[in-house]
């Protein structure tokens, strides 16, 4: 049996029971452990056809909750890379598909992670899909503070090869948006 095959049968069969499912283990009261492994699934997921039909009718209650799962204080390396890489496929999916509305909660979603995600990989998997994101948009909306954040990883002076591809990455992104970035703490702003 391949992996789509397999993955194909779930979606087919859960579609009803799966998203209460995947909604009740991605809350932060659950553990961490059925977060990381919800995210990851998630993820696999978008892979397939019917996985993406799947995110995409419900991409609305998924990032609702996704949303404020960084800033959970227990975490792990291992945690902060499952969010940063689902955020990374919803955002591809999503550009790929364009589906613009969810695309800018989805960058939102991303923004509003970036300063709580610290692991090295994890803060440049979402710098990729916020400039993704960005390309796609017309306004960029983003709190003064996570603003502030991107130029501080814009600014870094660590001079390993991760650190040098996420201070390039927001740098870029820094000046792909200025024409379209609004700085706000309204509802619109992540």
């Amino acid at each position: 049996m391949t992996h789509e095959a397999s993955n194909s049968r779930i979606c087919q069969y859960l579609k009803t029971q799966f998203i209460n499912t995947i909604t009740t283990y991605i809350q932060p009261s659950n553990s961490l452990t059925n977060n990381m492994l919800t995210l990851k699934i998630l993820s696999n997921m978008i892979v397939f056809k019917n996985g993406q039909e799947f995110m995409l009718q419900h991409i609305e209650s998924i990032l609702k909750v996704v949303k404020i799962l960084p800033s959970r204080v227990e975490k792990t390396a291992s945690f902060e890379l499952a969010v940063s890489s689902f955020i990374l496929n919803v955002i591809i999916l999503l550009t790929q598909k364009d589906y613009e509305m969810h695309l800018k909660e989805a960058l939102g979603v991303a923004l509003a992670s970036l300063s709580y995600i610290k692991q090295k990989d994890a803060p440049l998997r979402l710098l990729i899909a916020i400039r993704a994101a960005c390309n796609r948009v017309d306004k960029v909306y983003m709190t003064p503070s996570t603003k502030n954040y991107m130029e501080t990883l814009a600014r870094s002076t660590e001079n390993d090869e991760l650190s040098l591809k996420i201070k390039n990455t927001a740098l870029k992104i820094l000046e792909d948006i200025q024409s379209k970035l609004i700085v706000s703490k309204g509802s619109k702003a992540n």
